[in-house]
């Protein structure tokens, strides 16, 4: 049989596999396939952009929540990342007073834009809150690496964590470009992988000014919603114990150490830059009884700045009801309650120290 034949029919044989993509990537809508924002939005696969979603984009969707991804979406939720990729509305290179830095439940994995803790927090001190979050534990790796942050650091940083991530040693201890070694999507790995940065230099030789768009698109191709989507309608895709925080550690004593060199080595950052780093302990998934671990009177012993929900800061009704039911993040109630008390201990430290944030209560 001739080559051209040959390849003439492999070329109708493939044709209509190279329509479809090219259908789903530039002709319908980059949420179809997807239960939420976070499925259509996350970076994946393409660590060069510059933070864990696509920049400068706006979707509003009625979602699902991650604990009955094909139940109805009947709730509404409005999404805005900025030029950086992160979940803020776009304010252009502006000073903030205040950095939340966080998992998923920072970002707002299932809360509408006006409801995240980025904005609460906003609303009750009248000043410039940013969100710095992602689906990870070391996002406080890769905010140490920005540059813009350097540059403009905030008077106060908030880190969250759950007990599960400092028992399990899932907090890193800082150095510079550290953030390579995790499978993060951020900066960090941007600026520590030679990989990446020679993809980066290939493009910009090209002439793709606009290439964030076009690593979006990559991103989007590895990604495949559509094939994901029919493989969980099959009932093909195995769900993950979403109640996990991460791996458990054969040491728990070790790990716990680790952890507490980590938060070591990111107040010691920070106070270089003249910022002060406050811990949000947010309670594991499931909640459990809220009673308070040892390590949590050693960091108080160490000067560390602790916002803990626990038995002895929050209300029974409110820490036994603190997770959604179709969702494995914090309920509304919970993110306003937080809200109040981190705008409560930032605001007493303030008038403590003299390191003012202008706001009311």
């Amino acid at each position: 049989m001739p080559v051209k034949t040959i390849i003439a029919r492999l070329s109708l044989l493939f044709a209509p596999l190279v329509i479809w993509q090219m259908v789903e990537l530039f002709v319908l809508p980059v949420d179809l396939f997807t239960f939420r924002f976070w499925e259509a939005l996350a970076t994946q696969s393409v660590h060069l952009l510059p933070g864990p979603f696509y920049p400068n984009t706006y979707l509003e969707k009625y979602s699902a929540g991650d604990l009955a991804p094909r139940g109805p979406r009947r709730k509404l939720v409005r999404f805005h990342s900025d030029q950086y990729g992160q979940r803020n509305p776009p304010r252009g290179d502006q000073a903030y007073e205040i950095v939340i830095i966080g998992d998923s439940n920072i970002v707002g994995s299932h809360t509408d834009e006006p409801d995240t803790i980025r904005a609460e927090v906003e609303s009750r001190c009248n000043c410039r809150v940013y969100a710095y979050g992602a689906g990870l534990w070391s996002n406080i790796l890769s905010f140490l690496e920005d540059d813009r942050f350097e540059m403009s650091p905030p008077t106060y940083v908030v880190l969250e964590f759950r007990p599960g991530d400092f028992e399990q040693g899932n907090l890193h201890v800082y150095r510079p470009c550290a953030g390579s070694a995790f499978p993060n999507r951020t900066l960090v790995a941007r600026l520590c992988d030679t990989v990446d940065s020679r993809l980066l230099h290939v493009l910009t030789a090209m002439g793709l000014q606009e290439h964030q768009t076009v690593l979006a698109y990559i991103d989007r191709f590895y990604k495949q919603p559509a094939y994901h989507f029919l493989h969980s309608r099959l009932g093909l895709t195995s769900r993950p114990d979403i109640g996990q925080t991460g791996v458990a550690s054969p040491d728990k004593r070790a790990s716990i150490e680790r952890s507490k060199e980590a938060l070591r080595s990111y107040r010691a950052a920070l106070a270089e830059r003249g910022s002060q780093l406050f811990l949000f302990v947010m309670p594991n998934h499931p909640a459990g009884e809220g009673s308070i671990p040892a390590w949590l009177s050693d960091l108080q012993e160490e000067s560390f700045d602790v916002i803990s929900i626990n038995s002895s800061t929050t209300p029974p009704s409110t820490l036994s009801s603190w997770w959604m039911e179709e969702d494995s993040h914090w309920r509304q109630e919970s993110i306003e309650f937080s809200a109040g008390l981190i705008w409560k201990e930032i605001s007493a430290f303030s008038q403590k120290s003299n390191q003012p944030v202008t706001g009311v209560q």
